[in-house]
């Protein structure tokens, strides 16, 4: 259900007088003489009174509300027995385990107007009302939460970064002339001289869903969770717990677990030490140790080159732009990979600009001071940045793009007429354009006509 469709509802259909008089004044909507669910449901998404109602909750509550924006739909009320000290019957009925349970939860939160509730839908495996119950935090809550942590550690200290399987995986490309090194790596050179990350393009995004998917997997040996509808594995759990952090914010081991414990169902507690410094190889999370205690917080990669590493570093042959792949920062091999084709020669690796590339990325690095060095430094990538400078708003470059000429006047009409349908300009002087997937239909076309095709490679 959608939100504005489970607020209208609660106030229509489920809060009591009570409940309303109680949201209005916890929220400062009105005094209890004029409360309304009409008030209720036009301000609870509002500031109004939000700041004090959010201050009388516990830590616990806190994460308990963080912990359901990151669902991203609504839950049931079994979701709140993880901070609920009422819970019923363990083996009853779901009213019987349950019915304490949001009791406590009305108290806690909906009577603070700081949760919205209805019954949902019905369905074949929920029969009662209270299994049908949906609850959720409302969105524009979430810029108003306090902080997951009471005292994180401040400090602008620069943090230590680990790209060390990285770059192994991509010095491994030169070694097997662009190919995988091993069937365990991501990263190689296809057959159009394209830079790939499994069958994705190198990018930015592309490479921290790697190193994320690739922190899951090696996060999950050696640890025991047991999986629950509504709770996170322990990565993930932690993805989102660093994600709230300030820039200059760090945070300890020990201080995550009193939030993992909420946002995930252990079977067995993970050794969280452990965790975050897997997460500190892949290259996801930074460390920094403050009076002998390591910390960590998410390793926020810039999308643009900040130009701190001289092109000279990694340029190994600025001539035949030989690239060092060990060497050139990620976020450079980033976008110089949305212009540059790469081919293996004698366990080197060098790079030839595409104008395609160039230019359809054109517009989104022409101005990068970082675009300006490169290209100077490098003689082949200088000219045809040139010469796309030139053409600017005059020529457009494409892809498997044919051009056929046709010289007989009889076979150019009886072809308009064939191919009408078709994605085929027809140009002066005889000339056509098309597709390269129409090649086969227009040679058909022109053999049942009773003409030979004659191909000219350029």
């Amino acid at each position: 259900m959608k939100q504005a469709d489970i607020i209208k509802k609660m106030c229509r259909n489920e809060l009591t007088q009570t409940d309303v008089k109680a949201i209005c004044k916890f929220r400062q909507f009105s005094s209890p003489q004029s409360a309304s669910a009409e008030i209720v449901e036009t301000m609870i998404t509002s500031d109004v009174g939000l700041k004090s109602a959010l201050n009388s909750l516990t830590r616990e509550e806190v994460l308990m509300l963080h912990f359901l924006l990151v669902q991203n739909e609504p839950v049931d009320i079994s979701a709140f027995a993880r901070i609920s000290n009422q819970e019923g019957y363990k083996y009853g009925t779901f009213t019987q385990q349950y019915q304490k349970v949001f009791q406590d939860i009305k108290q806690r939160f909906i009577r603070k107007g700081l949760l919205a509730f209805c019954e949902g839908p019905a369905e074949l495996n929920k029969k009662t009302k209270l299994e049908r119950i949906c609850l959720l935090v409302p969105g524009e809550f979430q810029a108003h939460l306090p902080g997951m942590f009471e005292r994180p550690i401040t400090s602008d200290q620069k943090g230590n970064v680990s790209e060390d399987r990285i770059r192994k995986l991509l010095a491994g490309i030169g070694r097997q002339d662009g190919k995988p090194l091993g069937q365990d790596s991501a990263f190689s050179i296809d057959q159009d001289g394209c830079l790939k990350i499994g069958n994705s393009s190198f990018r930015i995004s592309n490479l921290e869903s790697w190193q994320y998917r690739q922190w899951k997997t090696e996060a999950a040996k050696d640890m025991g969770f047991a999986a629950h509808f509504y709770s996170l594995d322990c990565p993930s759990a932690l993805k989102v717990l660093f994600a709230g952090l300030k820039p200059d914010e760090w945070i300890a081991p020990e201080q995550l677990k009193p939030a993992l414990d909420l946002f995930c169902t252990f079977r067995t507690k993970p050794d969280i030490d452990r965790v975050c410094h897997l997460g500190w190889e892949m290259g996801i999370l930074e460390t920094a140790a403050f009076e002998a205690v390591t910390c960590y917080r998410l390793h926020r990669r810039m999308g643009a080159p900040s130009g701190d590493v001289p092109e000279k570093h990694y340029v190994t042959d600025p001539d035949n732009a030989c690239i060092d792949f060990n060497k050139i920062p990620l976020t450079v091999l980033a976008q110089f990979s949305k212009m540059a084709r790469y081919r293996v020669e004698n366990k080197q690796i060098f790079a030839a600009p595409d104008p395609v590339m160039m230019g359809r990325h054109l517009e989104e690095i022409r101005d990068t001071p970082w675009l300006f060095r490169l290209i100077h430094h490098l003689p082949a990538f200088k000219k045809v940045f040139q010469q796309l400078e030139k053409n600017r708003g005059n020529e457009i470059v494409h892809r498997n793009l044919l051009v056929a000429q046709i010289k007989h006047i009889g076979l150019k009409a009886s072809l308009e007429k064939a191919l009408s349908n078709e994605d085929v300009l027809f140009l002066p002087n005889g000339f056509i354009a098309f597709p390269k997937g129409l090649e086969n239909i227009i040679e058909n076309a022109v053999v049942q006509q009773g003409f030979a095709v004659k191909r000219v490679t350029p």
